[in-house]
């Protein structure tokens, strides 16, 4: 599927104004989703970080909602939008969102082929080397996952409102400790 610029806008500032229902926490990243018919271009649910009881992200949270009707199901067409990158591991060692995703496969079903995200998993919980080699292992690679470039500020304001902020000094030091490193490598 070609990028429809217009419409995969229009369902990634659905899913920031999703993220931003989310309470701010140190503890998680606030995020929202879009589950989304791409070809009649309708919205078929949407989710956000803590939306259901539990430590819920926001893909399960839309995942949840959507399958709640028995009846439903997934369309080639359905596309998952989430401000964030699914997690391929999560510390709570409830099921992560990618496998879920992934699962939306099982028993022969129709499931999501491809996953709109606008920042990438920052580190702060997982290493992107680890959710690499989770992702490979699971097989979870044959989920196309796209990046939709121009909101990464936006949404990485409201994924981290509720984290600690380094104060200047902090980043100052941050920066030196930096510098140095960079000249113990030449």
């Amino acid at each position: 599927m070609a990028l429809e610029h217009e419409f995969d806008t229009a369902m990634m500032r659905l899913a920031i104004s999703q993220a931003e229902k989310s309470p701010p926490k140190p503890t998680n990243f606030r995020v929202g989703a879009v589950l989304a018919d791409r070809l009649n271009r309708i919205v078929l649910a949407t989710g956000y970080t803590l939306q259901l009881p539990g430590n819920t992200h926001a893909e399960e949270c839309c995942l949840q909602t959507f399958l709640e009707v028995e009846s439903r199901i997934l369309l080639k067409s359905s596309v998952l939008y989430t401000t964030m990158e699914p997690c391929q591991k999560r510390l709570s060692g409830k099921t992560s969102c990618a496998e879920r995703i992934a699962r939306t496969w099982d028993d022969g079903k129709q499931g999501i082929e491809m996953v709109f995200y606008g920042l990438g998993e920052p580190d702060t919980f997982v290493s992107k080397e680890e959710r690499d080699k989770l992702a490979e292992k699971q097989g979870l690679k044959a989920i196309e996952y796209i990046h939709l470039p121009g909101f990464e500020e936006e949404i990485s304001r409201i994924a981290t409102a509720g984290h600690e902020r380094p104060t200047k000094e902090e980043q100052s030091q941050q920066r030196g400790a930096q510098y140095a490193n960079e000249d113990d490598r030449k």
